[in-house]
């Protein structure tokens, strides 16, 4: 959209009357002139008049002029109403870079918001500490850039940068730290919600370049959450434990070998000897991968303690308790700590899902089986164990078996009441205390 700084004319807005505690007031004798050359300007006047008239619970500004039609559009479409402005205020200081991440390569392009709003490819860069460099280059490039042009027309040059990756199996892992370490806000979208996003757009190819665009303009417009890695304690924890389940699995997989080769009427004595040792060493690795998993709890006093009052939460036990202390770190740096129960239910897929239109379409509900799997077979299978005993969670079972639901869709009820006290537990930082469980459902 190109336009004529110079030719905008100031816009007047005026507060609206709005009725308060059941009665009108009026404030239409105030006005506010607001100075700016350029929609960006407005917008920011625009956010700023509503943060002060939320705070004073007065009424926002309306415009009472008539502005140039092309500034008129370009302001509608972007302040639809009131609540998104101050998201658009804080989206036009920001730099948005897409990187579309594959093994060798990242494919890199950024959104423009001035002079017409756009993705623009960057270029595609080696997955490597070359071309982490080569890439910072071009984005400080771009930043002065768009420093430059928002003081020339805004009196702004506090240009931030944000990051949206693709996550792709861990290959984006290095460059998220790396940027973070840059002081750079980083993204890390759920790919599916991205491409179901991308598709609804009208979008029908997929390249690396066009990932890398879209990814941008899904920055722009959707404004994701924001991606914290989690401490080095934490994070050496996680990968012990997934360590750990690799050879569980390995184990199984070697156990049930034997098992079919001792039931074949010929088989060479190498062959069974091989697997036998082999198994033998998987069992001495887990053993081994256990004992440092207790002692690098006992090398963090605080990891220690969080775990110990997960543990007292009915169902948590020695198997899932290190699991979910990393959950929680890892579901509370994602939220700075301030998540709702809804949303680490939501966040690791126990929420429900039901499917219904109309009088005639009700499939049956399930959950969403969003996020981690590994975590909700784990809170299962502590919601099985836990509901043997004298606890809460038994009795919330019960009551959910008694009033007619099927035992298993009560079971996963209780995994989710597992999750949920856990999380208030873990954010209190004090055991779990039966008596308020019924608050924090």
């Amino acid at each position: 959209m190109n336009y004529n700084p110079c030719s905008v004319r100031p816009f007047i807005y005026r507060p609206r009357a709005f009725e308060l505690v059941g009665r009108q007031v009026s404030l239409s004798g105030r006005t506010k002139r607001i100075k700016g050359q350029c929609p960006e300007a407005v917008a920011k006047a625009f956010a700023k008049a509503f943060a002060e008239a939320v705070a004073v619970d007065k009424p926002v500004y309306q415009v009472v002029g008539k502005p140039q039609n092309h500034i008129r559009r370009h302001f509608m479409q972007n302040v639809q109403n009131v609540q998104n402005v101050q998201s658009i205020e804080q989206r036009i200081q920001k730099l948005i870079v897409g990187i579309d991440v594959s093994k060798k390569h990242l494919d890199v392009a950024y959104w423009q918001n001035h002079p017409q709003s756009k993705s623009i490819f960057l270029g595609k860069f080696s997955n490597s500490g070359d071309g982490f460099g080569a890439i910072v280059k071009e984005i400080e490039k771009k930043q002065l850039e768009a420093n430059a042009c928002r003081a020339a027309d805004c009196g702004r040059i506090n240009t931030s940068i944000f990051i949206v990756l693709e996550p792709t199996g861990g290959y984006e892992q290095r460059f998220a730290h790396f940027a973070h370490e840059l002081g750079w806000t980083v993204s890390l979208p759920n790919p599916k919600q991205v491409r179901d996003w991308i598709k609804g757009t009208g979008k029908r190819a997929k390249t690396d370049r066009i990932d890398a665009l879209m990814l941008a303009y899904y920055g722009a417009m959707q404004n994701p959450y924001t991606w914290k890695p989690v401490s080095p304690e934490v994070a050496e924890l996680e990968s012990m434990l997934k360590r750990l389940e690799d050879l569980k699995g390995m184990l199984a997989q070697e156990k049930n070998r034997l098992e079919a080769q001792q039931n074949q009427v010929s088989c060479h004595h190498i062959a069974s000897k091989n697997l036998q040792d082999n198994i033998a060493s998987l069992e001495r690795q887990v053993k081994e991968l256990k004992k440092a998993v207790k002692e690098h709890m006992k090398q963090y006093p605080h990891l220690k303690e969080q775990c110990k009052n997960l543990k007292t939460v009915s169902g948590v036990g020695d198997v899932l308790g290190p699991r979910l202390l990393v959950a929680m770190h890892t579901f509370g740096e994602l939220t700075d700590f301030k998540g709702t129960s809804k949303a680490i239910t939501a966040y690791f897929g126990l929420d429900p899902k039901p499917y219904e239109s109309g009088t005639s379409v009700r499939r049956r509900s399930g959950i969403s089986r969003q996020g981690n799997t590994e975590v909700r077979h784990f809170l299962y299978m502590g919601a099985l164990g836990g509901v043997g005993g004298n606890n809460p969670l038994r009795s919330f079972y019960k009551g959910l078996v008694g009033r007619g639901k099927p035992k298993k869709l009560a079971l996963v009820a209780a995994a989710r009441k597992i999750l949920i006290w856990c999380w208030a537990v873990f954010r209190q930082g004090k055991p779990f205390d039966a008596t308020k469980c019924g608050s924090e459902c």
